[in-house]
């Protein structure tokens, strides 16, 4: 058992140790944020698969162990003739047990790393997107991990922004599943749609749109509360910190009671990321949001998204900004005519991409990138 401990902890990079000194961390902040955290995850798995072991050949876990199961059922039996029922019990005794160990040690790993934030966020599997006789989206299946950052790349109609709406639900998906944080939905002909579990899906995911979509009437700051009061129903003066501090990280503090139409477009869709990021949502999912801006604006809507990807905020993102996408995203993909052509890293994508239709796509700003 000790040497399955200090496994785990030796598991753990010595580089790790360096950065965080770096940052000044002291050993017990160390040990206690870095190590153990990890640790834990490596620990878990092995410590199951010992005590299986042990249940099955050590009569340290004596009520539980196969020789004293057998020993004790061949007993009983010697004493009321019933070789066989008292067998039977013992295995049926035997195979609860181990399958209840087994779920045990299998719930336990998993919500650790739940709880460690290395789980999948959104899996999409086999999805469909029909508009009368058009087949917009066409079997699309992926997964999002936490933290991840993943942009759809790919020509105009071929419907990413379709497949964005179907995450959360502003567009029905005709047929397949979607899971959010632990939730799924299922689709198809003939089959119920939960409403309660989609609107609990859709608050695990913040829209931003093209088009900002602030509601005109409300200032900045109402319009990032307006979701906490009404949806939430949250008291206002225990809304109100928390819409000043996403105004304040999206750098608008000043514009708290200026209403949207005195606003210049970046600023609008810096107040739409503020509202979508006061929900406190699991994903962020982002709609081609500088496409209706001018030039010179669009930069500061860039320099937000990347600092919420700096902040590990797991986000998926639209857009046409080839070179955000290449800073920025973990993992590419390209969609054509409703289908994923290609998924890689952005540096593969960009430079050794294995299908002609991204090749095409990507190849004038490669020219450019030449000039």
């Amino acid at each position: 058992m000790t040497e399955i401990f200090r496994a785990g902890i030796q598991s753990i990079s010595h580089g790790q140790r360096e950065a965080a000194e770096s940052i000044g961390m002291t050993r017990w902040q160390f040990r206690r944020r870095i190590i153990l955290p990890q640790a834990v995850g490596v620990i878990i798995p092995d410590i199951g698969n010992q005590f299986s072991a042990m249940q099955k050949d050590s009569a340290q876990v004596s009520a539980m162990g196969i020789w004293e199961m057998t020993y004790r059922a061949n007993r009983f039996a010697r004493q009321d003739s019933k070789f066989l029922e008292m067998f039977i019990a013992a295995a049926l005794f035997y195979w609860i047990l181990t399958i209840v160990s087994s779920w045990w040690r299998a719930f336990l790993n998993d919500a650790w790393h739940m709880l460690m934030n290395d789980h999948e966020i959104i899996h999409v599997e086999n999805l469909h997107k029909w508009f009368g006789l058009l087949h917009v989206l066409k079997g699309i299946s992926f997964s999002v991990a936490a933290r991840e950052v993943l942009v759809l790349i790919g020509r105009s109609v071929s419907g990413k922004s379709t497949l964005l709406s179907c995450l959360n639900f502003l567009e029905m998906p005709s047929a397949g599943t979607v899971t959010i944080a632990g939730q799924s939905v299922t689709t198809g002909p003939g089959l119920r749609l939960d409403t309660q579990k989609m609107i609990s899906m859709r608050l695990s995911t913040g829209m931003v749109f093209q088009e900002f979509n602030l509601f005109p009437h409300m200032t900045a700051l109402e319009n990032i509360i307006e979701g906490l009061l009404t949806v939430k129903k949250w008291p206002k003066d225990k809304a109100i910190p928390i819409g000043m501090k996403y105004l304040e990280k999206v750098g608008l503090q000043d514009k708290r009671d200026v209403h949207p139409i005195r606003l210049s477009g970046g600023q609008k869709q810096r107040v739409a990321i503020a509202r979508a990021l006061a929900m406190e949502t699991k994903v962020m999912l982002f709609d081609e949001p500088t496409s209706a801006l001018d030039p010179e604006l669009i930069g500061e809507v860039l320099d937000v998204m990347k600092q919420l990807a700096l902040e590990g905020t797991t986000m998926i993102v639209v857009t046409h900004e080839m070179g955000f996408a290449c800073d920025v995203a973990d993992r590419i993909i390209y969609i054509d005519r409703g289908k994923i052509v290609e998924e890689d890293s952005p540096e593969q994508i960009f430079n050794h991409p294995k299908d002609e239709r991204p090749r095409a796509f990507l190849e004038p700003i490669r020219k450019i990138q030449q000039m």
